[in-house]
């Protein structure tokens, strides 16, 4: 089936929009203003610079962070790299953060707060479900404890970086001078979450990370138990557990349990 002329005509302009070259002769007419390549590319480099702005609200931190004319440099070499593919522009900086830790460095602080950025977008945007209730755990008998599987909230979110960039996002939240730029020996792990349509997030202790990616991957209580037993008494380890699960209700992370 061939192409219609309008429809050709179409493809060819998206192309030179998208990636700019090729003959536009066939595109626009000259006029006294200007000619036909000069007219393209107003749309050309409009494309692109919706595209960077698209970029700065998804990725206000790195923007804030790298300042103005930095994030302008990365934003267009993620472009070159990265050329928009889905019709939403929602999706265009989902690899924003692994571009960043390829070419600047996989421990930087634009690469951690880009991370921690398309986690909070993601957040937001995931199903809606509700919460598990402290209630329903409480009610399953003592001896089938070992044997609960969650369901994790859809919103769950867990990265692992090196720079303070939950008081950074804070910051940019807060519309606050951004503080000062920290990184650790070793990496911190967060936790984001979405609860009464605001994006929340801590950072995690080595026990309640390893404890959360364990549920996470449907691991049963029981088995929660046991790493714990690694990182605390074994003797409370079942206590601690309980702990951890009773601050995950309460926040709002579960969205479910079986038992048996």
């Amino acid at each position: 089936m061939s192409t219609s002329p309008l429809a050709e005509l179409q493809q060819r302009f998206q192309a030179y929009v998208r990636d700019g070259g090729g003959d536009v002769a066939a595109l626009v007419v000259a006029d006294a203003k200007a000619d036909a390549s000069e007219r393209m590319d107003v749309y050309f480099h409009a494309y692109r610079l919706r595209l960077v702005e698209v970029l700065s609200n998804d990725y206000p931190g790195v923007a804030a962070s790298a300042g103005s004319e930095e994030f302008d440099r990365l934003a267009r070499a993620y472009l070159d790299a990265n050329p928009s593919e889905h019709p939403s522009v929602r999706w265009f900086g989902r690899q924003f953060a692994p571009f960043l830790r390829e070419h600047e460095g996989p421990h930087t602080l634009l690469a951690d707060l880009a991370a921690f950025e398309w986690a909070q977008g993601e957040a937001f945007d995931a199903r809606d479900a509700s919460p598990l209730p402290l209630e329903d755990v409480a009610r399953i008998p003592g001896d089938q404890w070992p044997d609960m599987r969650f369901t994790p909230h859809p919103s769950l979110r867990r990265l692992d970086l090196q720079w303070n960039v939950g008081a950074i996002a804070q910051a940019v939240d807060d519309d606050a001078s951004l503080p000062e730029a920290v990184r650790t020996a070793t990496t911190t792990g967060w936790v984001l979450w979405r609860s009464d349509l605001v994006v929340r997030w801590r950072s995690l202790s080595v026990d309640e990370a390893v404890a959360l990616d364990a549920v996470r991957t449907g691991a049963t209580f029981g088995e929660v138990c046991e790493l714990l037993c690694e990182h605390v008494d074994p003797d409370s380890a079942g206590m601690h557990a309980a702990s951890l699960l009773k601050r995950w209700l309460n926040d709002g992370l579960l969205a479910g349990v079986r038992a048996g």
